[in-house]
């Protein structure tokens, strides 16, 4: 038995269909880590879909509960209407845009660091075949 049916049961709710209000409910008190929630609420919302009910998961109720619950900042240099609109995405959307963030972070600065090696040992070569004039 998942969770979320436990947690149904223990309640006395409906479990089919599950509003989404009960399912923000279920996330803020499951104290359970993203990856089990992410899977239960996969589950929630195929078990919804296979009997033609609306998946509760994507509400912007649940989807707000999940990031209250556990949050990602927003990447640092994304203007304040970026963050706050980040703020509003899937947890699992969020986490994989932070990832690429750093990614794309990381590559530059490693281009940086190799332009600024090559540039320097130009310099060095261009210093080592300069011939020195008489004064």
């Amino acid at each position: 038995m998942s969770y979320v049916s436990k947690w149904c049961t223990l309640r006395g709710i409906s479990r089919l269909p599950m509003s989404p209000t009960n399912l923000a409910i279920f996330i803020a008190e499951s104290g359970l880590p993203p990856e089990i929630l992410h899977a239960e609420l996969e589950a929630v919302d195929r078990e919804h879909e296979s009997l033609d009910y609306a998946p509760p998961a994507k509400a912007s109720v649940v989807v707000r509960a999940f990031n209250s619950v556990h949050p990602v900042e927003p990447p640092r240099p994304w203007n304040a209407e970026e963050r706050e609109r980040f703020l509003t995405l899937p947890h699992a959307t969020q986490v994989y845009l932070v990832q690429r963030e750093r990614q794309r972070d990381s590559a530059l600065s490693r281009a940086q660091n190799e332009l600024s090696l090559e540039l320097k040992r130009v310099k060095e070569f261009g210093h080592a075949t300069q011939t020195p004039t008489a004064a």
